[in-house]
This record gives structure tokens, C-alpha cells and sequence, in this order.
């Protein structure tokens, strides 16, 4: 037993430490950079980024002795990346290698605490738990394997969910802000408890296709805060250090657990769930929720969750941001029937609002970088109901785009590569008419026209969030609501009616703001009333429940329902564990900084025998080294293979797409030992026998080099992209010498007789200069949860292959589509896939016993499934198949194995083609054909949170009446 568990934990441990060798992506060549350095940080920036660099140091300054507090040991040394280009917001630690990475685009719905101060407590405590990692038995592993030993012993045994929780429990306890304390980050769970449908552990981890629950972000809070509360603070802190010392073990982190608390994570999770029941139940004993009319449709099944957020007023109809499971995020119009049509699907939404006004409707998107991964726009859209067009208003990056009064200019928060945020005031044909810049340490969102001349934004600084209004003609400033920290967000304006939604008393509820600054409250929301817009003396906002938020129409009057704020109490009480709060975010100037070349390409992270193999991430049992540089733009591996295949005895592989033009060079050394003394037949000879002898080593010398020119360019509902390329392989392979003697054979006395013929002869050595050309391009749709595929889509693969040089091997033409369908039912998928090659015979070789051959290239498209390869001048090939989801159970089997869907593919695959004609064969035609059926399922094992889709194929081979089975399996990271 112990024998078996050791060897499925050293699988999944290979399995984890491939998915650790991850990059980003790329910033822009043009990037100069510069950094700060300290005995405890470097950050690495953009020249133009000082200031943001010197208030994410002073961050982390104090950091180093605050953010580390509840895990008893402050955080090692860490390389800090600061993206200066991106256009959405996110920040991530990775191991391996090492590092962090931020992006500076601030979150539009964020918390009241500023986008950098947010940004480097969660990540600062990222690194705090990985620190923790590196004593024990893994500081051992360490030794032997690098960084990636320490992603492996994470990725094992310490859940997502903590990591995830305890960083936003930290950034809760260190500021008045984080999302611990933001009641829209609460509501989804409360909502669920409160129904009575609070998910399982393995529901809450790895999600589901049936139902819609919170991530692991939200319950990784509930159960860390809870815990925390329950059993003390340093709980976490030894279950990690557990996985640490004792990562020999089978189970360190729930033996911790239940050593400290007499729980095992799950039963943990259970028992922090009741906690925040009770709760909550305490808090909803006596609410009663404001009146109101159902504009959208009422949903009864949790199955068919649908939140329709954001609505404006168009005529008599409402315009609306349609989000579900089982449709792409789209625009909406909802009739005043309840009946909804759909308008249009916009690409990624960064702050999931837009604004309307007369015909036009305003928004921002997000767009990927042509080139750069690491850098995008958030240009600003524009839809016109008359002429039902869509075009591009102003490419930059922007947010929360709002439409004058008069209807000719739009106000937007613009976010300028350095990280400062503006306030701007644009044309129709983007021209930039006013521009009011914030320091680096605040943040501004939801702009909105108080008038022609006034334009009224949420401002978020150290005091908290505030309403600000600024004057576009005088710039003259003043303060419509006083700073609070509290979550202020979704300002609206119309017709003088100031409202905004805002989470005061622990839910958020709308709010109208008087000439004196005063709030005043009109709902009573259960679970939270958000995005409301006064429309003809009537209130228009999104109403939350467990099923999603729906529209609805109220009265304006004033609530006055006291709230009791669970999410606060908490908050506050874990803020006790702490030595006190993060200072305010400030840009003095506290660090010298210094030039950080681009030049700097190697940076080894992990070695041993593991996966080293940086271009494909491949595990194999190699002698090596792994390094990749901070910009995640330079990889290189060098191994040796010691599991006794020489074939790729030495290898080295070198990544470099830093250009835009992405290079790749990899090096092979290897040889094979032919040993052979035996009787074989032999045509050549009277006799039909020789003795055939041999004895060499043939070496195998390759190199390669590739060049790929990825270009991206979605938008709205549609991914594309198109990836030119070549390579150039160059292989040599040493000749073989033999001898061939004619022999007598006596078959019943099982002897042989010498004769005197024999042959001395040799296999040439071959030198083989392959060039492949190649063209990708496909253009898909996106994809909505519950789909089995992409509904709508077209993939063209083209690739040309000779050797022009030295060995001939012939050409080789190919081309192939993958079209995609939508199903008879939602959520199916046809696909098909129609593809074909020609190929040319290049020299003819003889082998030992002298049988002619010529050299050729292997099949470059698929052939039927279940049918085996057949040697070919030219081949046609069609794949058909039907795949639908059959169940999505989340079915828990113990610890053991979550099965979140069991689909099935129906398929038809043919093919046809002409065989290769010899000097002894002359070519025929030959067909192919297979249909048959595969079942998968989605699954995920020992609680991992890698999905392994497997599955078995049942073939059936019409021209040989046969059938066969095999097994499907996959893993993604």
C-alpha cells in the first residue's frame, strides 16, 4: 500500500511541477527598464513607471514586517515585475520561477483601499506562504530540484483555496478596505446559505456546469477567516509550515489540521460554512426587503442562473449586461413583457458597465496587444440603435465611458502607461478636449455629468472613497460626498438625480446623494441592490439573489432598516492578529533606482532529475537545468538523459521572444548501439540465407531552429489569430557497415553452413536539411461556460516541407480546416474536419538486406480514429463528430476522484488516398473508415486542481468488421 501511494504521488508531483514552468507573456521590445533593489525586494519597471515603483516599495517596506505577522516568518527575497502596458487588472506570484507580476491598470469596481496598495499586500502575502515552503523536507527538495521542487510541494498539498483566502484575509485585516469587507464579494455565498444550497467543498473548488457558485477566492475567505476566528490565528501558518517540514508525508496538511483543530480540511470547510450561516442568519432574523416589481423575467431553477446588471432606459425599453453559464457576456434589451433579445456581445468587459443616451450606447472592452501579450488596449465602443452599427470611438486605455447631456462628448477614466489615471473629457473621433490627471497613489472610476460644464467621479485615495465633481471649463474642484471607507461604486446621474450604489451597512443598497453631501438610503436589499438609475421618478436597479441579479422597478422613498454587518465584524476582529494597519500608499522618492538591461536572459530556477524541458514542459527523466528570465521572454534547458535511452543524450533548448518574431533553437546529440550476429534471409544470395554481422555506434546529430510571427486580433464576440512559420532542421545520422556471408541451412538439424559468397558493404550515412513552412489562422467565437465547444468557428492549418540539401526525402503539401457548429440542442457541438496532403518520393536507400526503399516524410494530417497508418503519396481525410454534454453530476467520491461532466462524441471518419509506387509495386488506391463513439468525463483527483479529462473510444472498422477499444486521458494546467 505504501508502495502504491508513493507512486501516485510522484505522478502527480511530475504532473504539478510541469504546470509551474508558466509565462505571461511578453511587454513590448521597446520597454527601457530600471530598478529598485533591497536586501528584501527587486522591483523591475518601465523608465517611466518611477513613481508607481516607489509607492509599491514603500509597500513593501513595510510589508516585510506587517504582512507577515499571522505566518510567523517574514517573506524571502522576491523579483517583482511591474507590466507597464496591459489594459486589465490583475497581479500573481509563480513558482517557478519565482517572481511576481503586476499589472498597473486598476480594477474599476475595486475595494476603497488604492489599486497598488491592494495589489502588493495580496501578493507580498503570496510570497509569505511560498517562503513558508522552504524549511524541512521540501528546503531538502530544494536542494536537489530548485524552485520547482517548492511549486510541487504547493501544488500537492496546499489548496488554492487557502492561498487564495488567506491573501484576501490578510489585505482585509491590514487596510479598512479588501474584499473581506466589500459586500458584493459576500453576497454570492450568503445568498447560497440563505437558500439553502450551500455548496460542497469539492462544488466550491472546482466549480460546476450546473449550478453557478463563487470561486475558490470567496470561499478560500470564508473558511481562513472563520478558522482563524475559531481556532487561532497561527492555524494556517502551521498546516503550511506541516507541508514544509513533512512533505515526505502522505497527508501533512489535513494531519495539521486535525492536530490543531480535529477537523480535516473538508469537515474544516463544513464547520466554517455553519459559522457564517449562523451568522448571517442573525443578520436576516428580522430584515425586511423594500417592495419592488420584477422587470426581467423570474428565474425558479438554480440551474438556469442569469444576472442581468448595469440596465439603462432606452424608450420603453431597458438595456442590460447579460451574464449566465449558458451565453457569452452580452448586451440585452428586456421589454417592459419581460422578454429578452439579444443586442449585441461585446468582447471582454473590464468593468462590466457601458451608458446610453438617446440612440448611442458607450462602453470599454478589452483588446490584446497585436503583438505583445503583455500589453492591450480598453478602447472605447460605440452602438448606434438607428443604424444599428458598431464602430471604435478612441483607442486607448479606458473605462466607464460616459455620454454628455447634449450627446457630443464622453467623459472616461483613461489609465496612462505609467499608471496614473485621468479624468478625460474626448470627442466622437477621439479627440482629447480635457484631462485631469490623479497623483499615482489614487483612483477614479464611474465618471458622470452632473452637467455640461461638471463632471462628478468616485475617487479613491488613504482617505477612502469619496465623490468628487471637477469643473471642465475653470478645473475648479469640490467634494459632493465626503470620503469613507466604505464601497462607494456605480455612480449615476440623470435628469439631477444623484444615486450610487454603496455597502455602508454591510449590503449594498442605493443610495441618492444631497446638495450637502448627505446619503440617504432607498432599498432595503436581502442580499444587494446595486446599479440604480432614477428613470421618471422611479428607481431601475439590479436586484441580487442566490439565482443572479435581476432588474427591477421601485419607488424612491427613503428606508431607514438597520443592518447588522456580519462581513465588518469579522473583518475587524481578524484585523486584531495584526500588529496594525498598511500606511497610507505614498510616491516619495525613498529608493535609489538604477538601469536593469534587457540583456539579462539567464536566470537558472531548478535542476536535478525533472522537468527541465522549457519549450514543451515535458517530464522526463533528465539530468538537467531550467532557466527562464524575469521577463518571462528567455528560456533555456540543458539535459542528460540517464534512463538509459541514448537517442537524446544530450539536449538544449533555447526560447527567445523577446522580438516579435518568436525564435526557438533547440540541440541534440545522441547515438544508438547496433549489435547483431544471426542467419536472416537473404535474397541476394542463391542460397536465400546470410549470416548477417554487425557492430557500430551510429550518432545522431540535430539542430533546429524555428521562427513564428503569433499575431492576435480579436474583437466582440470573436478570437482570431494567424501564426506564420518556419523552420530549419538539420540532422545527421552516421552510416552503418555490415557484412552479409552466404550460408547453407539445414533446417532439420537446425545448422548452418559457411559459404564462400559474402558481401561487405555499409547504410550511407544520412544528412538530412528539412525547411517547413506554415501558415495558422482561425477565427472563434467564444465560448459560454456550459459548452461542450466553440459554437461558431473555422481553423486553417497550411504547411509546405522539403529538403532542398544533401539527403533527399522528397515534398510534402498539406492542408487542413476544422470548421465548428452549433448542435441540435445547446451547449452541442459539430465538428468536422477535412483535410488533405500530397507527397513526393525522394531518394531511393537500400537496407542491410538489400531491399530498395525511398525515403519519405510521415503523415502531416489526421487519419481516421482506430485505423492504422498506411504509407501514402496522398491522402484525403474527413472527421466528423457530435459531442454533448450527457450529465453534469458533481459527483464526490470521497477524496478520491470529483466528477464534474460525463459527456459523450459521436463520430464518422473516412479517408482515401494512393499508396507509394516502386520499382517492385505499382500504386493502388486505398480506403479508410471508422465510426464509433467516446464517453469522457471531467474529473479531478485526490482534491488536485488540475481537471484530467478521460474517457474510453469504441471504434468500428466497417472494411475489416472490427472493433476495437482504447483509452482516452488528458490533463489540463
Amino acid at each position: 500500500m505504501k508502495r502504491l501511494c508513493a507512486i501516485v504521488i510522484l505522478t502527480f508531483a511530475s504532473l504539478v511541477v510541469r504546470a509551474q514552468f508558466y509565462t505571461t507573456g511578453v511587454d513590448p521590445l521597446r520597454t527601457q527598464w530600471r530598478s529598485i533593489n533591497t536586501p528584501t525586494y527587486r522591483i523591475v519597471f518601465a523608465d517611466y513607471q518611477w513613481q508607481a515603483a516607489q509607492a509599491v516599495a514603500q509597500q513593501f517596506d513595510t510589508l516585510y514586517t506587517l504582512g507577515s505577522t499571522t505566518m510567523g516568518r517574514p517573506a524571502r527575497h522576491l523579483s517583482i515585475l511591474m507590466h507597464p502596458m496591459a489594459a486589465y487588472s490583475n497581479g500573481l506570484v509563480v513558482w517557478a520561477p519565482a517572481r511576481a507580476e503586476l499589472y498597473n491598470f486598476s480594477d474599476d469596481d475595486g475595494d476603497c483601499t488604492p489599486w497598488l496598495s491592494h495589489l502588493a499586500i495580496h501578493e507580498y502575502r503570496h510570497n509569505v506562504q511560498m517562503s513558508l515552503l522552504h524549511q524541512g523536507f521540501s528546503r531538502f527538495l530544494y536542494g536537489i530540484f530548485g524552485e520547482q521542487a517548492i511549486g510541487a510541494v504547493v501544488g500537492l498539498y496546499v489548496p488554492r483555496w487557502l492561498l487564495e483566502g488567506d491573501a484576501v484575509a490578510t489585505e482585509t485585516a491590514l487596510t479598512r478596505g479588501g474584499r473581506g469587507r466589500k459586500a458584493s464579494f459576500m453576497q454570492d455565498m450568503h445568498a447560497l446559505m440563505a437558500a439553502g444550497r450551500t455548496p460542497t467543498y469539492d462544488e466550491a473548488y472546482f466549480g460546476s456546469f450546473r449550478y453557478k457558485f463563487p470561486d475558490y477566492y470567496h470561499s478560500g475567505y470564508l473558511t481562513v477567516a472563520a478558522t482563524r476566528l475559531r481556532f487561532g490565528a497561527d492555524v494556517w501558518a502551521n498546516a503550511i509550515t506541516n507541508c514544509g517540514r513533512k512533505s515526505y508525508s502522505l497527508v501533512p496538511f489535513n494531519r495539521s489540521l486535525r492536530q490543531q483543530t480535529g477537523l480535516r480540511k473538508v469537515s474544516l470547510y463544513n464547520d466554517a460554512m455553519r459559522y457564517w450561516q449562523h451568522l448571517y442568519e442573525l443578520r436576516d432574523a428580522d430584515i425586511q426587503a423594500s417592495a419592488y416589481d420584477n422587470i426581467t423575467p423570474i428565474i425558479t431553477k438554480p440551474s438556469r442562473y442569469c444576472s442581468f446588471t448595469a440596465p439603462q432606459v432606452h424608450g420603453d425599453d431597458i438595456v442590460a449586461i447579460r451574464t449566465s453559464q449558458s451565453v457569452v457576456e452580452d448586451f440585452v434589451v428586456i421589454n417592459r413583457d419581460g422578454k429578452v433579445r439579444h443586442l449585441l456581445t461585446p468582447s471582454t468587459l473590464n468593468d462590466l458597465t457601458f451608458d446610453l443616451r438617446g440612440d448611442t450606447m458607450v462602453w470599454a472592452e478589452y483588446r490584446q496587444h497585436i503583438l505583445w501579450e503583455n500589453a492591450g488596449w480598453s478602447p472605447i465602443m460605440m452602438y448606434d440603435f438607428a443604424t444599428k452599427t458598431t464602430r471604435k470611438v478612441a483607442n486607448g486605455r479606458f473605462s466607464a465611458p460616459a455620454i454628455s447631456p447634449n450627446g457630443n462628448s464622453i467623459a472616461a477614466i483613461r489609465t496612462d502607461s505609467a499608471g496614473f489615471q485621468h479624468v478625460c473629457i474626448l470627442t466622437f473621433d477621439d479627440n482629447i478636449t480635457f484631462c485631469h490627471r490623479l497623483p499615482i497613489t489614487e483612483n477614479a472610476s464611474s465618471p458622470q455629468w452632473l452637467d455640461e460644464a461638471n463632471v462628478a467621479y468616485i475617487k479613491t485615495s488613504a482617505a477612502g472613497k469619496s465623490v468628487e465633481c471637477i469643473n471642465i471649463n475653470t478645473y475648479d474642484q469640490r467634494t459632493l460626498a465626503a470620503p469613507r471607507h466604505t464601497n462607494l461604486r456605480f455612480l449615476r446621474i440623470r435628469s439631477g438625480n444623484i444615486t450610487i450604489t454603496d455597502d455602508a451597512e454591510g449590503t449594498d443598497n442605493i443610495y441618492t446623494i444631497d446638495a450637502d453631501g448627505s446619503l440617504h438610503r432607498i432599498t432595503t436589499a436581502r442580499f444587494g441592490a446595486a446599479y440604480g438609475i432614477i428613470n421618471n421618478n422611479k428607481l431601475i436597479y439590479s436586484n441580487y439573489s442566490d439565482l443572479g441579479y435581476s432588474i427591477v422597478q421601485a419607488d424612491t422613498a427613503e428606508q431607514h432598516y438597520k443592518y447588522i454587518n456580519v462581513d465588518c465584524a469579522v473583518a475587524d476582529s481578524l484585523a486584531q492578529f495584526e500588529q496594525g494597519l498598511m500606511p497610507a500608499l505614498n510616491d516619495s522618492i525613498a529608493h535609489e533606482d538604477g538601469s536593469y538591461s534587457r540583456a539579462h536572459l539567464i536566470n537558472i530556477h531548478s535542476w536535478g532529475p525533472a522537468s527541465v524541458d522549457a519549450s514543451s514542459s515535458t517530464v522526463s527523466s533528465r539530468i538537467g537545468i531550467a532557466s527562464q528570465n524575469l521577463f518571462g521572454n528567455t528560456t533555456v534547458s540543458a539535459s542528460v538523459d540517464y534512463s538509459g535511452n541514448t537517442d537524446e543524450l544530450l539536449k538544449a533548448v533555447v526560447s527567445y521572444n523577446a522580438l516579435p518574431v518568436r525564435l526557438s533553437l533547440s540541440a541534440i546529440y545522441g547515438y544508438a548501439d547496433y549489435k547483431f550476429s544471426g542467419i536472416v534471409g537473404d535474397a541476394r544470395f542463391e542460397s536465400g540465407y546470410s549470416l548477417l554481422t554487425y557492430d557500430a555506434r551510429r550518432k545522431n546529430k540535430q539542430l533546429k531552429i524555428s521562427a513564428s510571427l503569433p499575431l492576435v486580433m480579436n474583437s466582440g464576440a470573436w478570437n482570431r489569430r494567424i501564426i506564420p512559420s518556419v523552420a530549419f532542421d538539420h540532422q545527421r545520422i552516421d552510416g552503418v557497415e555490415y557484412t552479409a556471408q552466404e550460408v547453407s541451412v539445414d533446417t532439420r538439424r537446425k545448422l548452418y553452413i559457411p559459404m564462400e559468397n559474402s558481401l561487405s558493404t555499409a547504410i550511407a550515412e544520412s544528412n538530412i536539411n528539412d525547411i517547413q513552412y506554415g501558415i495558422y489562422a482561425h477565427i472563434m467565437r467564444r465560448t459560454a461556460t456550459r459548452d461542450i465547444g466553440t459554437r461558431y468557428g473555422l481553423a486553417l492549418r497550411l504547411n509546405y516541407r522539403h529538403t532542398p540539401f544533401a539527403t533527399n526525402y522528397g515534398n510534402q503539401k498539406s492542408a487542413a480546416a476544422y470548421i465548428y457548429l452549433p448542435g441540435m440542442v445547446r451547449h452541442h457541438n459539430i465538428s468536422l474536419y477535412i483535410a488533405m496532403q500530397q507527397k513526393s518520393m525522394g531518394e531511393a536507400y537500400y537496407d542491410m538486406l538489400g531491399v530498395e526503399h525511398n525515403r519519405n516524410y510521415g503523415d502531416n494530417i489526421l487519419r481516421p480514429r482506430g485505423c492504422s497508418a498506411v504509407s501514402n503519396r496522398e491522402m484525403q481525410t474527413i472527421r466528423a463528430g457530435y459531442s454533448l454534454p450527457i450529465i453534469d453530476p458533481d459527483w464526490s467520491v470521497g477524496p478520491v476522484v470529483y466528477i464534474k461532466r460525463i459527456g459523450a462524441t459521436l463520430f464518422f471518419d473516412a479517408a482515401r488516398g494512393r499508396t507509394y509506387s516502386t520499382a517492385d509495386t505499382e500504386s493502388v488506391r486505398f480506403t479508410q473508415q471508422s465510426t464509433g463513439v467516446e464517453f469522457f468525463a471531467t474529473t479531478y483527483w485526490l482534491r488536485l486542481p488540475y481537471p484530467v479529462t478521460i474517457g474510453v473510444r469504441t471504434t468500428y472498422l466497417p472494411d475489416d468488421k472490427q472493433t476495437k477499444s482504447e483509452a482516452l486521458f488528458s490533463v489540463s494546467f
